[in-house]
């Protein structure tokens, strides 16, 4: 595939896009924008003129992301920067893109969310998708963007007007969105509520927020997988929150080259479980990330923290279970079904990553560590019958044992 080297090829590619394609990018390079308006307001945090020049960004981007993931998105009045019709045809609607991403602070940035997009096999779930990346790529160019994101963050997360934009903002930072349902009724807030200013905004916001989580369906409990004790992981909440997030981008990463890879549009049933575990990972590490003195945890957050690391380890026991029955049966599939094991056993940064980073929040608590035991040894003892069957030994010469954590000892 051709590489995108100047504005030009880039207009020819969009015009081959969907509309919410080209509206997700779009609003990521928005996104990276935002830093600006922030340095602005913290200045003179009481400015009306920063204030409202703040909040309208805001809006603009949460705008255009929603529009970007939803279909069936219908917004109040005409606001949104990019009124797309449902097929990109005219050059004018691209070129309203290209001016977006020209503003850009990163156009290294905008040119990976760009790759990702032509080298995946996304399909129309490609701009949801393409939200679960971190938006600066790890882009050495946005270090002065981030340091004024770092700033604002610190100032103006708790007791603020701007706190759940604090949150919504370093959640698309990190390609962990906010549920989108609760995005698109933010974006439908009448606007006479937004004129008025961001302490109307915010106030409208708060009552949403309460009513959207009286109404979200309870997700099951699972009390035999809760930890026991919460302390030392809230203790090293910043290591455990970059360690979580770090393996749901690997995993979703891990994924995604494995539908690159073999065209394949689900996991092997043995390795279902991994579809579902960085929401599950993302969920955990904003709950850590929330909490800000770790003497003074409420009750509420303790048990919200308990039950998603409950939903967690249910489905790393899942993954135990499926493959156990997976290396009892593994000489009786076809050649085929071996090869897509195989594609993903040759990646050993997924599993040993994931393994690693579980073993080292465990602590002491022997079931969850024997779990981590067992996946190790039925990988190995997989990937061992998948060796006399003669396929290629890639990358499979490393064990998945975690490494022994100096203060736990063996």
């Amino acid at each position: 595939m051709p590489q995108i080297e100047n504005e030009e090829q880039l207009i020819d590619w969009l015009k081959t896009q969907d509309w919410q394609v080209c509206t997700a990018i779009a609003a990521r390079a928005q996104l990276r924008s935002l830093p600006i308006a922030m340095d602005t307001l913290q200045q003179d945090p009481n400015d009306t003129q920063s204030q409202i020049f703040f909040l309208t960004g805001l809006r603009a981007v949460l705008t255009d992301a929603e529009i970007s993931v939803t279909s069936t998105f219908k917004h109040s009045g005409s606001f949104s920067i990019h009124e797309l019709p449902d097929e990109i045809a005219t050059d004018e609607s691209v070129i309203g893109i290209i001016e977006t991403l020209a503003r850009c602070p990163s156009p290294g940035s905008v040119l990976k969310d760009v790759t990702k997009v032509r080298e995946s096999a996304w399909g129309e779930e490609a701009p949801l998708k393409l939200f679960m990346h971190p938006v600066w790529h790890d882009s050495p160019d946005a270090d002065a963007f981030r340091d004024i994101w770092s700033a604002f963050d610190t100032k103006f997360a708790a007791n603020s007007l701007w706190s759940f934009w604090c949150d919504w903002y370093r959640g698309m930072l990190a390609g962990q969105p906010m549920d989108w349902a609760l995005q698109r009724k933010i974006a439908l807030i009448e606007e006479e509520i937004w004129n008025n200013g961001p302490e109307a905004v915010a106030a409208e916001i708060d009552k949403i927020k309460a009513k959207f989580a009286t109404q979200r369906p309870q997700e099951p409990r699972f009390p035999a997988y809760e930890p026991n004790d919460l302390q030392s992981l809230i203790q090293n909440r910043i290591i455990a929150t970059a360690s979580l997030q770090g393996l749901a981008v690997q995993i979703s990463g891990a994924i995604e080259q494995y539908h690159a890879d073999t065209g394949a549009n689900a996991l092997p049933e043995a390795f279902s479980p991994l579809q579902d575990m960085p929401a599950l990972m993302n969920a955990i590490a904003q709950t850590l990330g929330d909490i800000q003195q770790p003497e003074d945890v409420s009750s509420e957050t303790e048990q919200a923290l308990r039950a998603e690391i409950g939903r967690l380890n249910a489905k790393v026991a899942d993954l135990e279970g499926k493959l156990s029955a997976l290396s009892a049966k593994i000489e009786s599939l076809s050649r085929s079904e071996k090869g897509k094991v195989f594609s993903l056993l040759r990646n050993t940064a997924l599993l040993g990553g994931l393994i690693s980073g579980l073993w080292a929040m465990s602590g002491d608590e022997l079931g969850a560590r024997s779990r981590y035991e067992n996946i190790v040894t039925y990988t190995n003892d997989i990937r061992a019958l998948l060796m006399k069957e003669g396929l290629p030994q890639t990358q499979v010469e490393t064990s998945l044992h975690p490494r022994t954590r100096p203060d736990k000892g063996n």
